[in-house]
């Protein structure tokens, strides 16, 4: 039989380690519970938004992303979006449809959501909303919807030639199609042959019935399209989607990222060295690399001004930025911290990042403070009388609205 003290140290050993164990799980469980997946509800997000031609229509496509987090890392698993649209002077007469409800549970979510894209006919009387899912195509007065979808297919672009016909282009694995569609007949006939698929951001792989089991496309590969929709770069070609006619590009040129004019008269086309402006329609190639390093060696160009009088470039190596007029070639303005495009004509973003400041300047180098803290991501009516902003963050825990407004434009 042990000893009285004996037996009083073994209860001060077990208290002992009762008392560490629970210490040790008290501090490992709040580690542990950070490491299992929480989903936590739906937040609501602007996606994609756009006025029409005449102004007197606005669209965007709202959305509930669903997310599941596991320690600092967060994916979405279920995404389900609608489009709106109302007359732009009457807000209280909103419409909306359901658009695609996207669940990505089974592939163990995204790190991104799905990327949107809206645009409205010449004649302003339709819009469409695009997703890689889907296009659907709505009559702005009626209401009434037409869903293109294909079984084993995805969207990657969009465009409207006139009020009746359409282009568009899908890819399946890593070949593209790129396709003319006439909505009134019905009718819709390849433009040209399969081409390599644009590379755009993929989620993970997921099933979804009726769909064929492949990576599911997040992003929309615009790029390659002329805003009319007359043009299309398909591997070394420009493609008249009109007539059918095709012009090669330069052989060390990448189609898929094509830097449009807003009007669709040129676009700058990177290579592996330089830099060259095209003409699609007189067919005339001008190369701008040499006046190009001649503004500075390490000139990274980011694309063109809402005028598209102007393109905007950068100092890799410095904090120096720069508006060029391309034709006759020449520098506008230089200006310390980074250009961005703003949607007003004759001005752009300037952000200084030593103090961390966002202006407006104009080709001229004149900075304003804006009215108000808007995104850079606004837009602007065609006849500029509204505008409209919203906050895509979905950092933020509440919900974000659009807002159509006023603007305060500088003179």
């Amino acid at each position: 039989m042990p000893a009285p003290a004996d037996k009083s140290r073994r209860v001060s050993t077990c208290g002992c380690c009762l008392l560490f164990l629970v210490v040790c799980g008290l501090f490992l469980f709040p580690i542990y519970h950070q490491q299992l997946p929480h989903e936590y509800p739906a937040r609501q997000h602007v996606g994609a938004m756009v006025f029409s031609p005449d102004s007197r229509q606005f669209a965007y496509i709202w959305r509930n992303a669903t997310r599941l987090e596991k320690g600092h890392r967060s994916r979405v698993v279920m995404d389900k979006l609608e489009v709106r649209w109302y007359p732009t002077l009457h807000p209280d007469q909103e419409r909306s449809l359901p658009f695609v409800s996207v669940d990505l549970h089974a592939g163990g979510g995204s790190f991104g959501m799905l990327e949107t894209d809206l645009c409205f006919s010449p004649d302003s009387t339709q819009f469409a909303a695009i997703v890689p899912d889907a296009v659907l195509l709505v009559d702005v007065a009626t209401g009434r919807s037409r869903r293109l979808q294909y079984p084993h297919e995805w969207f990657t672009a969009f465009r409207w030639l006139s009020a009746r016909e359409v282009v568009f282009a899908t890819t399946q694995g890593k070949k593209a199609s790129y396709w003319r569609l006439d909505l009134a007949a019905g009718a819709v006939r390849r433009l040209v042959a399969q081409g390599e698929a644009p590379r755009v951001d993929t989620a993970l792989r997921g099933s979804e019935r009726g769909r064929s089991e492949q990576d599911r496309p997040l992003g929309l590969s615009t790029q390659q399209w002329a805003p009319n929709g007359r043009f299309v770069g398909v591997g070394s070609n420009l493609v008249n989607t009109v007539s059918g006619a095709t012009f090669p590009l330069p052989a060390d040129s990448r189609s898929s990222w094509l830097d449009w004019r807003p009007d669709a008269s040129a676009f700058l086309v990177h290579g592996d060295h330089r830099t060259l402006l095209v003409n699609p329609a007189a067919r005339t190639v001008q190369d701008l690399t040499a006046s190009l390093q001649g503004v500075a060696q390490n000139l990274s160009v980011e694309g063109w001004t809402a005028d598209g009088r102007l393109i905007i470039a950068s100092d890799t190596s410095s904090t120096t930025s720069y508006l060029i007029q391309p034709t006759p070639f020449s520098v506008v303005l230089k200006t310390e911290g980074s250009l961005f495009a703003t949607p007003i004509p004759g001005w752009v973003w300037v952000y200084d990042q030593e103090i961390h400041d966002l202006k407006w300047v104009n080709y001229a180098g004149e900075r304003i403070t804006p009215p108000m803290e808007w995104t850079k991501g606004w837009i602007l009516a065609p006849d500029r009388s509204f505008a409209a902003d919203s906050n895509p963050s979905y950092d933020v825990p509440s919900n974000n609205h659009v807002i159509v407004f006023h603007p305060q434009l500088p003179r």
